[in-house]
């Protein structure tokens, strides 16, 4: 887990690069965009920004986004690997169908 200063590093970072201290699924498309200047990273950035939506009310707040941190930066193995697989996954129907991981493959590659 974040140590206390850590956390307060992180909050600081959120409160700048959000006004009202929340994230739409559109500020995780403008942060994907420069990464992936010959591609469309929209869907890969849908996909992500879902996974961090844990109330799936269309907004990230710092504790949702704290929480996802933990995972992809502290997290164990299986807690990545289950969240690669909620990227893939997202539908929620518990399997990974091919045009899914086709997706998230062509536009991981479009990086380069």
């Amino acid at each position: 887990d974040f140590n206390v200063c850590e956390i307060s590093d992180l909050y600081r970072q959120f409160r700048s690069d959000t006004r009202d201290l929340t994230m739409t699924a559109q500020h995780f498309i403008d942060m994907y965009k420069p990464e992936y200047p010959h591609g469309n990273p929209e869907n890969l950035a849908h996909r992500i920004f879902c996974t961090f939506d844990q109330r799936k009310d269309g907004e990230v707040d710092f504790h949702e986004f704290l929480a996802a941190l933990n995972i992809l930066l502290k997290g164990t193995a299986k807690m990545k690997q289950e969240w690669v697989f909620d990227v893939v996954d997202h539908r929620q129907k518990g399997k990974v169908e091919l045009d899914a991981i086709r997706e998230v493959i062509e536009v991981r590659l479009l990086k380069r």
